[in-house]
């Protein structure tokens, strides 16, 4: 699925063929689950971060809109079985409204507010403009691009994190375990 407006690209994978690997994460606590979804996530995500910070697509003399694409969890959207990771160019929480009559009589005296960083014009590169609907996407073209590397990625992350837990609850090879 990919959304489109001002926000980063949103794409659901399903990875297939993983039934050990789901069998021995649905044995898992609640909360030990939560972690091992949540690191093969974000490796599967830092893999398309990589990749839409090596595009050609712009000129990036500064630098600065490539080091802004990062990943993070999106806390609406994951459950304890499910794990949203977003790539893109993210607002930031920046000030604070001042104690002033105005913001006093609208009520956000002394609330954070949301400004959009100083490399706003990705989204212009990404989806366009009025005047240039095709735009030159380079996080959806990262995502096509390595996608394959992402889910392998997220599976190896996946039996990492299994097998540390594994060794770590055996009571063989853990000595606090005996």
């Amino acid at each position: 699925m990919i959304k489109r407006g001002y926000s980063s690209v949103g794409v659901r994978m399903k990875v297939e063929g993983l039934a050990d690997l789901k069998k021995r994460v649905e044995a898992l606590t609640a909360d030990v689950r939560k972690k091992v979804l949540g690191a093969a996530c974000a490796a599967g995500a830092l893999v398309v971060v990589k990749e839409a910070k090596k595009t050609t697509v712009f000129k990036d003399q500064s630098g600065d809109l490539r080091a802004a694409i990062k990943q993070r969890r999106s806390y609406r959207e994951s459950k304890q079985d499910y794990e949203v990771r977003q790539v893109g160019v993210f607002k930031n929480k920046t000030g604070r409204y001042a104690n002033n009559k105005r913001n006093v009589r609208l009520g956000r005296a002394g609330q954070a507010y949301a400004e959009d960083p100083p490399e706003f014009y990705w989204k212009f590169l990404e989806f366009g403009t009025v005047r240039d609907p095709a735009g030159k996407p380079f996080l959806r073209k990262a995502f096509h691009a390595s996608k394959q590397r992402a889910a392998d990625a997220m599976a190896a992350r996946l039996k990492q994190k299994l097998d540390e837990i594994t060794r770590k609850n055996n009571a063989t090879t853990n000595p606090r375990k005996r």
